[in-house]
């Protein structure tokens, strides 16, 4: 039963290792059970928004460009990252409050069994991804030879001579559609070569999209900026950079000079001296500072944001191919505001974070306590294990036995741990005054057909989903089912974030199989868990608890540092209230307490507050 939908990322990449022609392939795909209508134009819209995001557009480029790599090792789902994107955009939405509105069943699928493997009943969705700045798409249904633009998807639900007695509805259709109007149509030859066994180019889909662009005509560049561009390299070539001053008061001086050193391997320390003057001029210094491109080391930043060093709160060195691990220690040793930090395509591998993360407790993070988003490869590859993580499981325990997946999200800061665990908590609460009832009990009674072995990897993937980086999603109206109605009322969607306003988003990575095998000392686990009523319905009580694992050898003197450095030592599960387990956090793991105490007092009083919805874990399920 349902409408089923299917939605594929496509993209030209290199498809394996020694070839050298980019080919289109299928990067990701998401099958919904409940998307028709509006919907699928709606969702293509919400994912054009996630793609547009400065931190998903760096993290999908670099997912694309190791496709061979990760195909070799997971040929199902090759690229997490733009999968887990497009499962949000396809998943669910929210209000403009932040409320959830709508959550239906969708997850990822095989990339490589092709659009016609799957039950569908209402088309499929095909967005080209090769670059994340200007998608193309197209619809299909299985009744037509050639990519529909969304206009002709719609319409097929909604015939214009239909609508003539809906205006309201009418509104809404059109609003959908110019929603996606600056999109192009994504023509037959990229379906044709991404699937040749599906889909033949033939001389009558050719024109089903664009086959090329107009050319672009390159500026002639002035005699000003010929001449200045002669004086910048003598003075860099001569270090006589400080020649350069009088000249910074013309238009674009200061843009063509921070242009040329991009392009420089090596920044002297006088050259980074006369960039910090221009750096202090842009306005969204000292706050955001964007140092994308410049090749300097992390004592070279440090001189560019000069006694502003504490009011930085992001700072952007993607590509700077000298800013390794040293750096990086540098760089959050002193900006102690720093709360978003992006090292796509530095100096800094994922054997290097690895490294930083087995360091703990180490003093750096004592200094990096706001820290909330690191953008890194190393995030977001499903093959790395994040040291010293927490993870967020939702147990339905009337089927312990199914497998359930673990999201799992590195722990810079107490602060950023109780900001997510209290929207986690919120979701399961009362959306508003008029009911007694949260969104999750609520969707539940409108799903009754919903299959219960898969609502807690459902409710698991939905808790964790929205915090990856660039998850932010804004702007846009449409309708959403309610039952099996569609609303008519338009709404103004702007953001299906789950982290607290104006909070960077933390970074989680699905963590395989779900707890670990074994009580393990470190490895934290927030689990919730609810029991069904007969197995039909969910509850309003979830029990909770952070699970972890504790020595059972006798804690006598010198006992207890003898257990924690045997690793064959005797261990059990122990179930830590919030709390005992912030407590934990600094005490034993290093982390610093927050400068905000409120916010995890928020936690503690709603958990306290509530105790006819949540109460504390006696047990470890299936242990």
């Amino acid at each position: 039963m349902g409408q089923r939908h299917q939605a594929f990322l496509i993209a030209k990449v290199i498809p394996k290792k020694g070839d050298t022609i980019a080919k289109y392939r299928c990067v990701a795909a998401v099958h919904n059970q409940w998307c028709y209508g509006k919907l699928p134009l709606v969702y293509a819209h919400q994912f054009y928004v996630l793609a547009k995001k400065h931190e998903a557009t760096i993290l999908l480029r670099e997912e694309l460009a190791k496709y061979a790599e990760n195909n070799a090792v997971d040929s199902d789902i090759p690229c997490p990252y733009a999968t887990k994107l497009l499962e949000q955009a396809f998943t669910e939405a929210r209000s403009v409050t932040g409320d959830m509105v709508s959550l239906n069943q969708a997850f990822a699928l095989d990339v490589s069994k092709g659009t016609y493997y799957y039950d569908n009943d209402d088309g499929i969705t095909v967005i080209d991804v090769t670059d994340p700045q200007n998608l193309s798409l197209c619809f299909l249904q299985f009744d037509e030879t050639k990519p529909l633009t969304p206009e002709l998807y719609l319409r097929g639900y909604y015939p214009i001579k239909r609508m003539s007695d809906f205006p309201d509805a009418e509104k809404l259709n059109l609003e959908t559609i110019a929603n996606l109007d600056h999109i192009p149509l994504l023509p037959m030859t990229a379906l044709a070569e991404t699937w040749p066994e599906e889909y033949e180019a033939t001389a009558d889909t050719l024109d089903s999209g664009p086959t090329g662009t107009d050319p672009v005509e390159k500026s002639i560049p002035s005699l000003f900026d010929l001449s200045l561009e002669k004086t910048l390299d003598y003075a860099i070539e001569n270090d006589e950079i400080e020649a350069l001053e009088h000249v910074l008061a013309f238009p674009r001086t200061s843009h063509l000079i921070l242009e040329k050193l991009k392009t420089l391997e090596f920044i002297s320390d006088k050259v980074v001296d006369f960039a910090a003057q221009i750096f202090a001029k842009q306005p969204s210094h000292p706050k955001e500072v964007n140092l994308a491109m410049f090749n300097l080391d992390g004592k070279q930043v440090l001189r560019v944001l000069l006694d502003k060093a504490e009011q930085v709160e992001r700072l952007d060195v993607y590509g700077n191919a000298r800013f390794d691990k040293d750096a990086l220690e540098t760089i959050l040793t002193h900006l102690p505001n720093l709360r978003w930090v992006n090292i796509v395509q530095t100096a800094i591998s994922n054997a290097d974070i690895r490294e930083l993360l087995n360091k703990w407790p180490f003093d750096v993070y004592r200094d990096a306590a706001h820290l909330h988003t690191v953008v890194h490869p190393f995030f977001i590859d499903t093959r790395e294990d994040i040291p010293h993580s927490l993870g967020i499981q939702v147990d339905i325990s009337s089927f312990p036995d199914d497998p359930n997946p673990t999201f799992s999200f590195p722990m810079f800061s107490i602060q950023s741990v109780a900001s997510k665990i209290t929207e986690v908590f919120k979701l399961l609460l009362p959306s508003d005054a008029s009911s007694d009832q949260s969104f999750l009990r609520r969707w539940w009674r409108g799903h009754p057909s919903s299959n219960p072995m898969q609502i807690g990897p459902e409710l698991t993937r939905l808790f964790c989903m929205n915090s990856f980086p660039g998850s932010e999603v804004s702007g846009g109206s449409w309708e959403l089912p309610q039952g099996s109605e569609l609303q008519q009322a338009p709404r103004n969607y702007e953001s299906s974030r789950m982290a607290i306003q104006n909070q960077p988003a933390l970074t989680f990575l699905p963590r395989r199989g779900g707890l670990p095998k074994s009580p393990t000392e470190g490895t934290y686990t927030f689990l919730l868990v609810n029991k069904f009523h007969g197995g039909r319905s969910l509850t309003d009580f979830w029990s909770y608890g952070v699970v972890t694992g504790r020595s059972t050898t006798p804690t006598g003197e010198g006992a207890l540092t003898e257990a924690s450095t045997d690793a064959n030592a005797a261990k059990e599960w122990e179930v830590l209230d919030l709390p005992t387990f912030f407590k934990r956090l600094e005490q034993d793991e290093g982390l610093s307490p927050p400068t905000d105490p409120s916010s995890l007092e928020e936690v503690c009083n709603l958990v306290k507050d509530n105790p006819s919805r949540f109460g504390l874990l006696t047990s470890v399920p299936g242990a």
